[in-house]
């Protein structure tokens, strides 16, 4: 189920009235899209801050406007510890939106077993989906995933019915690799060419008689 956020209008704007706004609880927003007029409105602090901790990014409106947004850009302090303003795109249900959903990895990893260590390369992903199927989180099961291996984007398999991926299907996002300080992978292991090192006959003559 959607979080709600409840909209009030915003009569004047500025520095000094967002930061008053802000000290009465609430933060300072706007809604555009759908080549309707932006809208300047502020959200109870505690109702942004809930939807967001739920990782949400379709929203139900109410108050000064109505119908469902996305949650399009939220800026933080400079400590990501207070929200400072949020920018909101309507969105109707017949519609793709152009989202970055975050990524969370699932499983153990076999090569940790074999004394590898599992690094994240990748921590969002984004993706083209209807409003109603935009899932809160994606995950990836790196269950599999031995040293010297890794994982793409492509290896993602909850993304929503009908959604488009949009991040490039050959990106990294996770992998296992050995301990800093650990001796390098020799090719079989990295996924390298098992194919043997070609010396020409010249060049043989040549080392010998170096």
């Amino acid at each position: 189920m959607s979080d709600t956020l409840t909209l009030s209008k915003r009569e004047a704007t500025g520095s000094r009235q967002s930061q008053k706004l802000r000290d009465e609880g609430h933060v300072p927003a706007v809604l555009y899209g759908h080549k309707e007029e932006a809208l300047s409105l502020s959200i109870p602090y505690k109702e942004l801050r809930k939807a967001i901790s739920h990782h949400a990014k379709v929203v139900n409106l109410s108050g000064a406007a109505s119908g469902q947004a996305i949650l399009q850009e939220v800026q933080w302090d400079t400590f990501h510890r207070y929200l400072l303003h949020v920018d909101l795109l309507r969105v109707s249900a017949g519609e793709k939106v152009h989202v970055t959903v975050p990524l969370e990895l699932k499983g153990d990893a076999a090569g940790v077993n074999e004394g590898g260590v599992v690094e994240q390369m990748v921590t969002s992903i984004e993706i083209e989906a209807a409003p109603a199927s935009i899932p809160e989180m994606l995950h990836i099961d790196v269950t599999n995933l031995h040293l010297g291996g890794s994982m793409l984007a492509k290896d993602i398999a909850d993304l929503p019915e009908g959604a488009t991926l949009i991040t490039s299907a050959d990106e990294t996002v996770v992998h296992c690799v050995p301990p800093a300080g650990a001796p390098a992978l020799d090719d079989s292991v990295a996924g390298g060419s098992d194919e043997p090192e070609v010396v020409s006959k010249k060049q043989d003559e040549e080392e010998s008689e170096g």
